[in-house]
């Protein structure tokens, strides 16, 4: 293949699709996850579970989401004729992690807001709890504090997911391009 031709293949080939499906997978995942997580008794957000449960608890939650950009990025690869650029290869895994946050984090307000309020309460009395052993914040401070949360808890969660998600696609997405970049050859025989 010239490097004309790939250049051709590269515009023509989007990864959209790829990137799509992959974030939703990601995602809907990451709710069943976050449902069996609920229904076994194990909260995510607690300070005192043991380091094992959360060691567990971390690697069902990034472990496929890192392997998600790793096979889109092959994949994507192996649409352009085996090979890929390292910024798109870098690209694809930013698009996931972007999308992916982004359909998380409303998921995950759908979670707390509609399908499981109970977590929402235990959510609130947990922070809330944690606020009022600090002696430095005081019960006005903390009713306060509480508040604001509350009614911004959609945009916290939402944020706070998306945020998390791009940094941590970011490293992944290095780490992965690194891995299957693989560039078009400068001179190829159009001989066959």
């Amino acid at each position: 293949m010239s490097e004309l031709d790939y250049h051709i293949l590269e515009l023509e080939t989007k990864p959209r699709k790829l990137v799509l499906q992959t974030s939703l997978i990601y995602a809907f995942y990451m709710l069943l996850l976050t449902y069996v997580m609920y229904f076994i008794g194990i909260d995510a957000g607690d300070n005192n579970l043991p380091l094992g449960t959360q060691f567990i608890y971390y690697g069902l939650s990034y472990i496929p989401f890192i392997l998600g950009i790793f096979f889109a990025q092959k994949i994507h690869r192996e649409q352009l004729g085996g090979f890929i650029r390292f910024g798109r290869a870098f690209s694809i895994g930013m698009k996931i992690a972007a999308l992916s946050g982004l359909l998380l984090g409303l998921l995950l307000i759908l979670y707390y807001k509609v399908l499981n309020v109970e977590a929402f309460d235990l959510t609130m009395q947990r922070l809330e709890e944690n606020m009022l052993i600090k002696p430095e914040i005081d019960d006005s401070q903390v009713e306060s504090a509480m508040s604001i949360t509350k009614k911004y808890f959609s945009i916290f969660l939402l944020f706070g997911t998306e945020f998390g998600m791009v940094v941590v696609g970011a490293i992944v997405s290095l780490i992965g391009a690194l891995i299957f970049k693989k560039e078009q050859p400068i001179f190829t025989s159009t001989e066959e």
